[in-house]
């Protein structure tokens, strides 16, 4: 062996290993990275954390690892270059088990993007489309003539948790 690997160098894009290790979802080598000391602070190019790569690639158990080795003063919302959190990039891939492990860890669900644009906003464009196949379905038609009532209902649903059968 040549010597301990350097744990922070990073690749032309800025990623470092455990940035690579959550966007890929390798659960045992980011626990082995984090273990070793890497830097869960760290930002590539993008200014995505490895926590932003994780939830938007929907790779939960990386997200509640990375959650668990948050360093005091670390930033849970965190902005990326375009001013997304990594809820947002979780609501954004709509990833429901990394959503929910970050606002379990106390992720800011109502940030609005410089955009305008919120983890609300986001997740539906994901979450509709199974509505809308779910309100065809339902209906047992072959036709879209319930689906525009159905996706009137589900946009009004801000803050319940169940979406409504169709008529």
């Amino acid at each position: 062996m040549c010597g301990r690997a350097n744990i922070e160098a990073a690749i032309p894009d800025g990623m470092r290993a455990l940035h690579l290790a959550a966007f890929g979802g390798h659960k045992g080598c980011v626990q082995e990275l984090l273990s070793a000391g890497a830097d869960s602070d760290a930002v590539d190019n993008a200014g995505q954390t490895p926590l932003h790569l994780a939830a938007r690639c929907g790779h939960a158990s990386c997200v509640q690892q990375l959650l668990r080795h948050l360093k005091a003063g670390s930033d849970i919302d965190a902005l990326d270059d375009i001013s997304f959190t990594p809820l947002l990039r979780a609501a954004q891939g709509g990833n429901v088990a990394c959503v929910q492990a970050l606002v379990d860890a106390g992720a800011n669900p109502g940030f609005i993007a410089a955009n305008g644009w919120t983890a609300y906003d986001l997740a539906p464009k994901v979450s509709r489309a199974f509505q809308l196949l779910q309100c065809i379905k339902e209906s047992g038609k072959r036709s879209c003539a319930s689906v525009p009532v159905c996706a009137l209902a589900y946009l009004d649903l801000k803050q319940s948790k169940q979406v409504p059968a169709c008529r």
